[in-house]
Order: C-alpha cells, then sequence, then structure tokens
C-alpha cells in the first residue's frame, strides 16, 4: 500500500493504532525504514492477532498473522480502513 503524504514519527503511528485497538509490542527505525510489531484482539471470539509493519519510502507493507483465516480478512480490511482515514 503506498502512503501519499511522508508517515509520521513512530510515536504517532503507534498512537494512532492504538487509538483503535491495535497496540504495539515493539518499534523502532532501521536503514530507512520505520517497523512495528503488533497485536490486536477480535472482540467476540477473543482471537489474538499477531502484525508485522514495516514502512519504507511511503510503502507500507504488513504480514497479518491469526489461527482464524476469517479473522484474518476482517482485520485486514479494518486495518486497511484506518491506514486510509489516518495515515493517506
Amino acid at each position: 500500500m503506498t502512503l501519499h503524504k511522508a508517515p509520521p514519527l513512530v510515536q504517532a503511528i503507534e498512537e494512532g493504532l492504538q487509538a483503535n485497538r491495535i497496540y504495539c509490542i515493539a518499534s523502532g527505525e532501521a536503514q530507512g525504514a520505520m517497523k512495528f510489531y503488533m497485536y490486536a484482539q477480535e472482540e467476540t471470539k477473543k482471537a489474538i492477532i499477531l502484525m508485522e509493519v514495516q514502512i519504507s519510502d511511503r510503502i507500507l507493507q504488513a504480514t497479518i498473522k491469526s489461527d482464524n483465516k476469517e479473522d484474518l480478512q476482517q482485520f485486514k480490511e479494518y486495518f486497511e480502513s484506518i491506514v486510509n482515514n489516518e495515515f493517506k
């Protein structure tokens, strides 16, 4: 996914996602890229969703994992809507 404006600081990204119930375990910058390790919990099923997000040169790449494939698709759409509203 391409970001149309420069990404905000690491702290601003963490706060923006936390406001949407996506929590950061670890983050930092290395070799010109921002990396985040995050998790979220699906409300009704209590499934845990894990994410690795990397932003480099306005390109956002995310690896999203969960034991439940239905949760993955639903969360992917949720995450994309957050990124589109908060960071594009």
